[in-house]
C-alpha cells in the first residue's frame, strides 16, 4: 500500500507540474584596453515583472518606454551584481542600452566598462532574481584574449573566482553537467514525454491490449532502446544547433515538443500510432532537442570551449534522464499486474499526460 500511495504521489506530482521556459540571462565580460567591458542581456519577459514598461496599456512595449525605465533596470542589475579585485569593489559605468533578440524573445543588453584588469584575480557575486526564481540562471562568459571560459550562476553557486591562470577544462565541464542535470528535472514536459514512452515498458501488446511482461529483463531492454533512441536523436539535434548554427523559433519547437506529449500519451490508450515506441522516441527525440539547445544557442563561445560546454550539458541531460528511468522502472515493474497500475497509472495517467500537453499546446500557439 505504501509503494502505491508513493508512486500515486509521484505521478501526480509530475503531471501536475507546469512546464516553462527556463528564465536565463546572458553575460559577457571582456578585456580591454584600460579594463573590461561587459554587456549584460536580460529578457524584457523577465523584467517585466518588476517594471511597468507598458506605461499606456495597449499590450505592447515600445522602445521609448523601455529606455524610460533604464535607469531603474541599471540600478536594479547593479544592486545584483558584485565584482571586486582584491578589496576594491569595480565601478560598472553605465553605457548606452539596446535591445537584443534571442530565440526565445527580446532581451534587454545592459553595457557596462570598468577599470579593473582581467589580467588580475576577480571575483564575481551574482543575485538576479534567485530570490523570486529558484529556477534561474545566469550564464557568463569571460574573454582575456584567445582564452575563454564559461560559468553558470546558481541560486547554489552566486559566486565565481576567475584567477589568472585559465580556469580548467574540468571545471567547465562539471559545471555544465550539473546544468544538464538541473535543466531535464525543470522540463516537466521532456519528462512527461518520457514517462509516457515508459508506461507501457513493463507491459507488451496483444491484440491492441496490455498486458504484463513475466521478465524484468525485458523492461529493461524496452526501455534502454527507448532511451537510446531519444539520446542519439536529441543529441544529433542540440550538436546541428550549436556547432552549425541552426536557428529556430522557440515557439514552434515549444508548440511542437507539446504536441509530441499528446500523441504519445494518446498511443498509450489507443496503440495504433506507431507500435515501436523508439522509433517515436527518435522522431519527437529531434524536435525535443532544440528545446534543450535554446539553453546553449545564445553562448557565442569559441570551438574548445563550445565543445566542452556542449558534451557536459548533454551528459547532464542523460544522467537527469537514467535517474529517472531507475526509479520508475523497478516501481512500475512492481505493480504492472495490479488494476491500479493498467488501468490507473497506464490509462488514466495517460489521460491527464495527454491533457497537459494539450493545455502546453494551446498555450504556446496563442
Amino acid at each position: 500500500m505504501k509503494t502505491r500511495m508513493l508512486f500515486f504521489l509521484f505521478f501526480v506530482f509530475s503531471t501536475n507540474a507546469f512546464a516553462h521556459k527556463a528564465s536565463d540571462s546572458y553575460l559577457y565580460m571582456q578585456q580591454s584596453s584600460d579594463g573590461f567591458q561587459l554587456r549584460w542581456d536580460i529578457a524584457l519577459r523577465d523584467l517585466e515583472k518588476y517594471f511597468l514598461f507598458d506605461k499606456n496599456f495597449d499590450g505592447l512595449v515600445d522602445w521609448g518606454e523601455v529606455k524610460e525605465k533604464s535607469y531603474d533596470v541599471e540600478s536594479f542589475a547593479k544592486d545584483n551584481l558584485i565584482v571586486k579585485q582584491g578589496s576594491h569593489y569595480c565601478h560598472l559605468n553605465s553605457m548606452p542600452i539596446r535591445i537584443k533578440h534571442y530565440v526565445d524573445g527580446a532581451y534587454l543588453a545592459l553595457s557596462f566598462d570598468s577599470e579593473c584588469d582581467l589580467t588580475g584575480a576577480i571575483d564575481i557575486q551574482y543575485k538576479l532574481f534567485f530570490k523570486q526564481d529558484v529556477q534561474h540562471r545566469g550564464l557568463l562568459r569571460i574573454a582575456k584574449g584567445d582564452d575563454q571560459n564559461n560559468y553558470v550562476f546558481s541560486p547554489n553557486k552566486q559566486k565565481i573566482q576567475y584567477g589568472e591562470k585559465r580556469d580548467s577544462n574540468w571545471k567547465a565541464f562539471t559545471s555544465f553537467v550539473q546544468q544538464g542535470i538541473w535543466h531535464i528535472w525543470i522540463g516537466y514536459d521532456h519528462i512527461l514525454f518520457l514517462l509516457s514512452l515508459l508506461l507501457p515498458a513493463v507491459l507488451y501488446l496483444n491484440s491492441r491490449k496490455w498486458f504484463p511482461v513475466d521478465d524484468f529483463k525485458l523492461t529493461v531492454i524496452d526501455a534502454v532502446k527507448i532511451v537510446t533512441a531519444f539520446t542519439i536523436a536529441h543529441s544529433i539535434t542540440l550538436a546541428m544547433v550549436i556547432l552549425a548554427g541552426i536557428k529556430f523559433q522557440v515557439s514552434w519547437i515549444e508548440s511542437l515538443i507539446a504536441l509530441s506529449v499528446i500523441l504519445v500519451a494518446l498511443n498509450n490508450i489507443y496503440p495504433i500510432l506507431i507500435p515501436n515506441r523508439w522509433i517515436m522516441g527518435f522522431v519527437f527525440g529531434l524536435v525535443h532537442g532544440f528545446g534543450f539547445a535554446s539553453v546553449l544557442s545564445e553562448l557565442d563561445m569559441n570551438t574548445h570551449n563550445l565543445l566542452v560546454s556542449l558534451l557536459g550539458f548533454n551528459i547532464g541531460v542523460e544522467i537527469g534522464q537514467l535517474i529517472i528511468v531507475m526509479a520508475f522502472l523497478p516501481i512500475a515493474y512492481r505493480l504492472r499486474n495490479s488494476a491500479f497500475y493498467q488501468a490507473g497509472v497506464l490509462k488514466i495517467g495517460s489521460i491527464i499526460i495527454a491533457c497537459m500537453g494539450f493545455f502546453w499546446f494551446v498555450e504556446r500557439s496563442a
